[in-house]
């Protein structure tokens, strides 16, 4: 298990969506959180190699891990695959 954090700008990122999948993007990372200990964490390349991924559906989850006491996942960036990268 791991705590989640979201960053005023994934909020945004959030806000921008429509509902629907807004929902379904926050409940991917609730489910997240709650099995992060089960779940392969996918890091992304290059410049970007900090970071890490969800995928759910189109859209991507943009996190990184805090390390401490305990695991904290922190969402920078909610984004289409299209976009997510850039």
């Amino acid at each position: 298990m791991a705590s989640v954090e979201w960053s005023d700008d994934a909020l945004d990122d959030l806000d921008d969506l429509d509902a629907i999948v807004a929902r379904k993007i926050a409940a991917k990372v609730l489910w997240f959180g709650e099995h992060f200990d089960e779940v392969l964490t996918r890091k992304l390349h290059h410049d970007l190699r900090k970071l890490c991924k969800l995928r759910v559906g189109d859209y991507r989850v943009i996190y990184f891990l805090q390390e401490g006491h305990g695991q904290k996942v922190m969402v920078e960036a909610v984004k289409h695959r299209s976009e997510a990268y850039d």
